[in-house]
C-alpha cells in the first residue's frame, strides 16, 4: 500500500472523518488517497480510516477435524462488499458491544468471501469417533490375461456436537479431504483443496450427530499366467468370484499345470542324450587305441555293436524330444487361446 507524504498523515482539524479513501491500483499494490488533508507531527503515528462501511459477516462456529479437540472456534464468513480491496492485516471482532477476539486476514479482493476464526467457542462440546468396514471386492474384470479386482473400504467418522449455550449455533465442520477417499451419499456446502465443509445447525441445549461416510477404492491386477493352485485362494481371498469365472480360471490353471509337466520332461531327455554322447566319445577313444590283434578285434566288434545300439537310442530319444516339443507347442497354444478368450466385466 502506498503511503501519502509524511506531512499529510493526520487529518487536519475539522476534517470529515466519515469520508472514504479512493483506491487506485498500481502494478502490484493499491494506493489509497484520503479526501481530506492530514497533518502529523514529528515522531507521531496515526491509524487512518480509509474505509467507513459495514462488511458482511455471518457468525459461525468452526470445527476443524484432526486439529480442534473438545471445542470449535468462533468464526465468521466475511465478504468484502465494499468498493475497495482490503489489504492484509488484523481484524477485531465484537459481540454485543464487547470484544470477542481478533485474527489476521490475508488480502481480500472485492466481492471475495473468506472463512476466518478468532477464538474458542466454549458453548459447544465436540467429539468424534471413526469406524471402518473390512475391504470388499465390488467388481471383477478380465481382459488379455489380466484380472482386475476393484476393491472398496468403507469408513465413517461420527461427529457429535452439543450446544450448551442459550443461542442456536451454525457450525461449519471442516472434514479432511484426501484424493484416495470419496464421500458417500453426502454433499458438502463447500470443497477446498484440504477440507470438505459442512454446515450444521445446533439448537440450544441440544446435541446432534453428524456421520461422514467415505469410501476408499483401489484396483489390484493379477496376471493369469502367474496364478497357480497354491496362490489362487490367497490372491482371491475374501472375494466372491462368479462360478463361471472361477471355472474358466481353474481350467487355465489346469492346462498350465499340464504345460509345466511337459516342460519338466525336457531336462530328463536332454540329460539322457548327453550321457549317451559322453559314453560314445569314450567308446570312440577306446577304438582308436585298439590294434589289429585277434583279441582286440573281438573287443573292437563289441565297441562297434555298442555304438550301433547307442545310435538307435539317440534316434529314439530325438524322436521323443521332437514329439515333446510338438506337444509343448500345442499346449502353449491352448493356454494362450484360453487366456486370450478370458474376458469378464
Amino acid at each position: 500500500m502506498a503511503a501519502p507524504p509524511p506531512e499529510q498523515l493526520v487529518p487536519a482539524p475539522g476534517a470529515p472523518m466519515a469520508q472514504m479513501a479512493d483506491a487506485t491500483r498500481g502494478q502490484d499494490y493499491f494506493e489509497y488517497r484520503f479526501p481530506f488533508a492530514i497533518q502529523l507531527g514529528s515522531r507521531q503515528s496515526a491509524l487512518l480510516p480509509f474505509l467507513n462501511k459495514p462488511i458482511k459477516a455471518d457468525r459461525v462456529s468452526i470445527f476443524k477435524a484432526g486439529v480442534d479437540r473438545e471445542h470449535p472456534l468462533n468464526g465468521a464468513w466475511i465478504e468484502n462488499n465494499a468498493d475497495l480491496p482490503l489489504d492484509a492485516g488484523p481484524m477485531t471482532f465484537f459481540q454485543n458491544g464487547q470484544y470477542a477476539g481478533e485474527t489476521v486476514v490475508d488480502y481480500l479482493s472485492r466481492g471475495e468471501k473468506r472463512l476466518v476464526s478468532y477464538g474458542v467457542d466454549y458453548d459447544v462440546q465436540a467429539d468424534s469417533r471413526t469406524t471402518g468396514r473390512p475391504e470388499t471386492t465390488t467388481r471383477i474384470s478380465a481382459s488379455r490375461g489380466v484380472v482386475t479386482l476393484f476393491r472398496e473400504t468403507s469408513q465413517t467418522t461420527n461427529y457429535t456436537f452439543r450446544n450448551k449455550g442459550q443461542d442456536a449455533k451454525t457450525l461449519i465442520l471442516e472434514h479432511p479431504r484426501t484424493p484416495q477417499r470419496t464421500l458417500k451419499d453426502l454433499k458438502p456446502e463447500e470443497t477446498t483443496s484440504a477440507f470438505y465443509r459442512f454446515r450444521i445447525n445446533v439448537q440450544p441445549g441440544r446435541s446432534i450427530e453428524f456421520p461422514v461416510a467415505e469410501t476408499l477404492s483401489r484396483q489390484m491386477t493379477v496376471n493369469v499366467r502367474d496364478i497357480n493352485r497354491a496362490s489362487f485362494d490367497l490372491t482371491f481371498s475374501g472375494t466372491e468370484i462368479p462360478a463361471e469365472l472361477r471355472a474358466r480360471l481353474m481350467a487355465i490353471i489346469a492346462e498350465r499345470e499340464k504345460l509345466a509337466e511337459l516342460e519338466a520332461q525336457k531336462p530328463t531327455l536332454a540329460n539322457s542324450l548327453k550321457s549317451i554322447f559322453d559314453d560314445q566319445e569314450r567308446v570312440r577313444e577306446n577304438l582308436k587305441a585298439l590294434a589289429n590283434r585277434r583279441e582286440e578285434k573281438v573287443l573292437r566288434q563289441k565297441y562297434l555293436s555298442q555304438l550301433e545300439a547307442q545310435e538307435q537310442q539317440v534316434t529314439d530319444l530325438r524322436t521323443k524330444v521332437e514329439d515333446l516339443d510338438r506337444r509343448i507347442a500345442e499346449q502353449e497354444l491352448l493356454v494362450s487361446r484360453l487366456i486370450s478368450e478370458l474376458t469378464w466385466s
